[in-house]
């Protein structure tokens, strides 16, 4: 007998979580399942999920556990893998939600006695994307007041660092620099949004483009902080709202930043 519930586990950062959320939020809205949303805080995002949206009507449950300073973290998952398989009728990992959205199909998911999803992968896009997730009233509002002042002259630049050295290899500094300057002989009303977790990054860039970058005061940049990922959650939201994004090589954040605004993104590299 299948079930009506399907347990969805999120991990990594902020973008890969969200997009998973999003995916399988209305997988069950479509086919009138529940979910079960396994949503820990640890190094790579300690934020709970109701610090950031609204609760789903479709989530019945959230299951977070504080494993930031746990040094046993990553012990406890390989341990959890393991116990997965003996648990549920069906553990879907990565390799095998990457194999279905090859195949455009998921009947497998839905027709499971007891699935559980384990993945930082979308199944599919839905055809409105995050039209089943709003972040909190607070949020919200500094979203809106922010974006305001966005007119339609005015294109977001996402420049991830950090640790993802892919992104600092190929999306370098002087190649946004460029294509800053390319806009601005297209455009000479061009006003810039930038959002990056680099501080000096920043400053260049203002400095370098004085009066044509929009940036926002950040509380922290740390994943380590809620309010970090807060203030990660406006920029997204806030490059959504932009004409298009100029984003970083193998960064999940730009690609749902331009999915959440339906606009175009380009790589820089």
């Amino acid at each position: 007998m299948k079930s009506n519930i399907i347990r969805v586990d999120v991990n990594c950062g902020l973008a890969n979580r969200i997009r998973v959320v999003d995916c399988f939020l209305d997988l069950a809205h479509r086919h009138d399942r529940q979910i079960i949303l396994y949503w820990h805080r640890d190094y790579s995002l300690y934020c709970a999920f109701e610090d950031l949206f609204e609760i789903p009507g479709r989530v019945v449950k959230i299951v977070s556990y504080d494993l930031l300073h746990s040094r046993l973290h990553r012990y406890l998952r390989r341990f959890q893998l393991r116990v997965l398989g003996m648990l549920y009728s069906k553990v879907y990992r990565q390799c095998d939600i990457e194999k279905l959205a090859a195949e455009q199909r998921y009947e497998c998911i839905l027709n499971d006695r007891n699935p559980y999803i384990d993945t930082v992968t979308r199944l599919y896009i839905p055809e409105r994307p995050y039209s089943h997730l709003t972040p909190i009233k607070e949020l919200r509002e500094k979203i809106d007041a922010f974006s305001a002042q966005f007119d339609k002259n005015v294109i977001g630049i996402h420049i991830r660092r950090g640790d993802n050295y892919q992104s600092i290899n190929v999306s370098s500094l002087d190649l946004f620099i460029a294509r800053i300057n390319d806009e601005i002989a297209r455009n000479g009303k061009v006003s810039f949004f930038l959002a990056t977790d680099d501080r000096a990054v920043e400053k260049e860039l203002v400095d370098l483009f004085s009066g044509r970058i929009f940036v926002r005061e950040k509380i922290s940049l740390e994943r380590s902080d809620p309010k970090g990922l807060q203030d990660a959650l406006i920029d997204l939201y806030c490059l959504a709202r932009t004409q298009k994004i100029l984003g970083s090589f193998h960064s999940s954040f730009s690609e749902e930043a331009a999915l959440l605004g339906m606009i175009p993104l380009e790589i820089v590299q």
